[in-house]
């Protein structure tokens, strides 16, 4: 596929995510979806994250802020039905939260392959 079509798939899951979310009572922002090679490397430097294969930077990734009540929510039990309902939109979604090395609840992302 494509990757202009991935991107196309990406960003209409991503609506449906957010659909998802105003449903169940959350207020979300958006964080960044495209990343440059530069900005991931100051990243990298500072521990932020802990690649340079960034999704971000083939715009296959965005990190969102949730709140709930007016409250920033950033626990994984928090959010975890929401990053559940991301895995389970398309095969290909992961959701920081459930990753073992790194744990990101902001982050979510597709893989290309």
């Amino acid at each position: 596929m494509k990757m202009v079509n991935q991107q196309d798939a990406f960003l209409k899951n991503v609506m449906d995510l957010l659909r998802f979310t105003w449903n169940k009572g959350f207020k979300v922002t958006g964080g960044e979806l495209m990343r440059t090679v530069d900005q991931q490397g100051l990243y990298y430097a500072r521990g932020l994250t802990q690649t340079m294969d960034s999704k971000h930077l083939k715009k296959l990734a965005i990190d969102l802020n949730f709140f709930y009540n007016n409250v920033w929510v950033t626990d994984k039990s928090g959010l975890q039905e929401i990053g559940d309902y991301w895995e389970w939109l398309d095969e290909r979604n992961q959701w920081g939260g459930n990753w073992m090395n790194f744990t990101d609840t902001g982050h979510f992302q597709r893989d290309p392959e």
